[in-house]
């Protein structure tokens, strides 16, 4: 879902040669950001299915629960890197130019190394101390997701399809840290089926990749989508 919803994001980013700029680069830079964390994802999980099959006993198995949480918390910063440039777009008043992108570039490379690097100071996985840790920089994320949100509202950054997209990956955040802490604090001996697990997501995560796919869709129809507020106010010139 995540990699749909990248390369739908990213497809209506490059498609979109006229409307409204803001809205372009915004739903470009979600579509890169999403599309490198789905990527992230697929290899993580490939990773882990062969340490399954070799066993909990396994070299490779260890090797991947050294690596669980560079994997994790090098998203988490990555993708809060990308909320930071998108609040840029929200408060700058020129059109984004290169100095927009470069700076994107930037924030998603930062945000990587110190996911990274706190992942390499945390150590190998443990069930308590990552899915706590695990919970706090995903409320860390959340907290940044929702000025941004408000801001993007106010000032008609985004389309109401994007800004719908970004509210669904909020509420993802809401209901991961809720499972976070109940497996790390809250009943540390209890696991719920994994199928719930799977699913507090994965629903949003369809709607995700649904509001991409229906702007993909407008796009290619010649449809425009406007912000949460409505069309732009019209800017009439009193010289002829």
């Amino acid at each position: 879902m995540l990699l749909m919803t990248g390369a739908a994001a990213l497809a209506v980013g490059l498609r979109a040669r006229s409307g409204d700029a803001y809205h372009a680069a915004a739903w470009r830079a979600t579509g890169a950001t999403f599309l490198a964390e789905g990527v992230s994802v697929t290899t993580q999980n490939a990773f882990g299915g062969a340490a399954m099959h070799a066993g909990g006993t396994s070299s490779l198995m260890k090797a991947y629960l050294a690596w669980l949480p560079v994997f994790n918390h090098s998203r988490t910063f990555m993708v809060t890197g990308a909320l930071l440039a998108l609040a840029w777009l929200a408060l700058h008043r020129g059109a984004p130019g290169p100095r927009f992108w470069t700076g994107l570039v930037a924030l998603l490379c930062l945000g990587t190394a110190v996911g990274a690097a706190l992942g390499v100071r945390e150590g190998s996985f443990t069930r308590t101390g990552h899915v706590t840790a695990l919970a706090g920089w995903d409320l860390m994320e959340l907290l940044v997701i929702l000025p941004v949100l408000f801001l993007l509202l106010v000032k008609n950054r985004v389309d109401r399809l994007l800004w719908a997209l970004l509210g669904a990956y909020a509420a993802s955040l809401a209901l991961g840290i809720f499972w976070f802490l109940v497996l790390g604090q809250i009943a540390p001996g209890w696991t719920p089926s994994n199928w719930s697990r799977v699913a507090v997501r994965d629903a949003l995560y369809v709607g995700m990749a649904a509001a991409a796919l229906f702007r993909w869709l407008a796009v290619r129809r010649g449809r425009e989508v406007h912000g949460m507020l409505g069309p732009p106010p019209l800017r009439v010139s009193m010289i002829r």
